[in-house]
């Protein structure tokens, strides 16, 4: 048991070295959708057309990957703004999960506090992937998406 666990920590450390990426990972077709103003906040969804591949990031170790979809855009008064508009946790045992390509709504809204507008020209997308693996350590990998989008 003892010999088992530490070829499943050596492998997670060798695997750390080499950074994999999603085969397709693309954000497309970007707009606001559902406008609220409610208790001093601001809020909207995002729609988009969403498209990845993390098949190939799936190893012998992996348990489940945790993926995000991170909106950044810069606020006149406080500066860059960064939130998560959309997660998944998929399980590598998952035949769908970890192969996605559709138009959708986002979760989670962007939103705004104090009364504050909520101001958004250009907005930019980070995509998050977190492995889980069922011994070793968890691997972290953020990909920004090329193209931004106007709104």
């Amino acid at each position: 048991m003892f010999t088992l666990m530490m070829s499943m920590i050596f492998i997670q450390y060798l695997s750390r070295i080499t950074t994999k990426e999603p085969q397709i990972l693309q954000i497309s077709n970007c707009s606001l959708y559902g406008h609220k103003v409610q208790n001093n906040q601001q809020s909207s969804y995002l729609m988009f057309n969403l498209k990845y591949d993390i098949n190939n990031m799936v190893q012998f170790t992996t348990k489940q990957f945790y993926i995000a979809v991170i909106a950044i855009w810069d606020d006149k008064i406080n500066g860059q703004q960064k939130q998560v508009v959309w997660d998944q946790v998929v399980l590598s045992k998952d035949k769908y999960g970890k192969t996605i390509d559709r138009f959708m709504k986002t979760k989670y809204p962007l939103y705004t506090i104090d009364n504050m507008r909520l101001d958004i020209q250009n907005i930019n997308f980070e995509f998050l992937v977190e492995e889980m693996a069922y011994g070793g350590w968890f691997k972290k990998w953020n990909f920004q998406i090329k193209e931004g989008f106007s709104i």
